[in-house]
């Protein structure tokens, strides 16, 4: 056989080899939750849904770029299933999902320009009490989500943490968190006028801040606080925190 033809028929092997070896590729890390499968993406001309793993995790880590909190902003809630939801149809490639060992990331991306960046809301619904690692991202927590058992929050960079409604919106509803427990390095934490907590253990380093307004109610607390971290709070949190 001609060298050429050797050439050719090399090709032809390997053309064909290709997209199999690729299939099973794809197969494999959607099997592994590496990737998640959304064949049918539910639209309703306001959200666009992505549905996600509800296991193979137990850290989901929230992914902002480092320009401010305000560009990447989600809203938890607590539901019967994982999935996220865009409040404007056109964001919906904004928002990148994968498994890397124990943590789903949750990350903003950038669409053409990678200097060029547009506000992206998304409200994420998870099944049951992950940790959540907030870093570059402005995320609520508020009376819709009512009553939540257990919750672990860490905070770095440019996060931003809203615990409740802020006492200049008026609701009639709570937020209402048994355990709670706060890492906060960086960033800034709010406890609203309607959170309620019954037991919470904080720890705030670096340049970390926490704001507390006066209607916001914790049972009973556990608290170090470092050099550099900052809190505003009525006199009666601040008695509290020292006992």
């Amino acid at each position: 056989m001609k060298t050429s033809n050797r050439i050719l028929l090399a090709l032809g092997v390997f053309a064909f080899a290709l997209p199999l070896f690729l299939a099973f590729t794809l197969k494999s890390k959607i099997e592994k939750g590496e990737y998640v499968l959304d064949d049918k993406p539910h639209y309703d001309g306001i959200s666009s849904r992505r549905m996600l793993p509800e296991t193979g995790y137990s850290v989901i880590k929230l992914k902002g770029p480092e320009v401010g909190a305000d560009v990447f902003q989600v809203t938890v809630i607590q539901d019967s299933s994982a999935y996220f939801n865009y409040y404007n149809g056109w964001e919906r490639d904004s928002v990148h999902s994968h498994i890397q060992s124990d943590t789903l990331f949750l990350e903003y991306a950038t669409r053409n320009d990678p200097n060029s960046y547009t506000h992206t809301a998304i409200q994420l619904s998870i099944p049951k009490d992950y940790t959540l690692l907030i870093d570059g991202a402005l995320v609520n927590l508020n009376e819709y989500t009512h009553s939540i058992d257990s919750l672990h929050l860490v905070t770095k960079g440019y996060a931003t943490l809203n615990l409740g409604t802020r006492e200049n919106q008026n609701t009639s509803d709570s937020l209402v968190i048994n355990s709670l427990f706060i890492e906060a390095s960086g960033g800034g934490v709010l406890f609203a006028n309607n959170m309620r907590v019954d037991n919470l253990n904080m720890d705030l380093k670096g340049d970390a801040s926490l704001t507390v307004e006066k209607g916001a109610k914790v049972n009973k607390m556990n608290a170090a606080i470092g050099d550099n971290a900052t809190i505003h709070a009525p006199l009666s949190f601040l008695k509290q925190l020292l006992k």
